[in-house]
């Protein structure tokens, strides 16, 4: 959802179109987790501009590695960015209370394209956006697959 961003100005569109899923399930009693997996939209990514297929592992156009999350551009406007991105993002799910929570990192070590450093910022800003939007949100994660993240 966050990753085909092409400025900030497209969340309120996005947020608009999990909503629907995300009620429909609530409404039948189900607990939702929002996996934000490190996916960074491009435009605040390392890797923007690059294309890359996360459906079917293929590369385009140069046979690079498939990577769907990168680190933050080193510049404080991305960083301070995504923060505003996932304090939106918490405040609107805080309608729902206890019934949303987010779980913040999905394999990194198969689908991130940085060190474990970076990966760590990425979640401690993501953490605090969200936390700036809904102070007492449930938040959870890194969910790794396997333990090194270096190798």
């Amino acid at each position: 959802m966050i990753r085909e961003m092409s400025s900030a100005a497209d969340l309120p569109a996005k947020l608009l179109e999990v909503d629907e899923a995300v009620s429909l399930a609530i409404s039948g009693g189900s607990k939702v987790e929002l996996i934000i997996a490190c996916s960074l939209p491009n435009f605040l990514s390392k890797l923007e501009g690059y294309n890359h297929d996360v459906i079917s592992g293929e590369n385009i156009p140069n046979g690079q590695p498939m990577f769907s999350c990168a680190p933050l551009k080193n510049a404080t406007l991305a960083r301070n960015t995504w923060t505003s991105i996932m304090k939106e993002v918490a405040k609107f799910f805080s309608k729902y209370g206890d019934d949303v929570v987010f779980i913040i990192g999905n394999e990194p070590e198969t689908y991130f394209a940085g060190n474990s450093a970076e990966l760590f910022e990425i979640f401690e800003i993501t953490a605090k956006g969200l936390r700036a939007g809904n102070g007492s949100v449930k938040i959870g994660g890194l969910s790794p697959s396997r333990y090194d993240l270096d190798n």
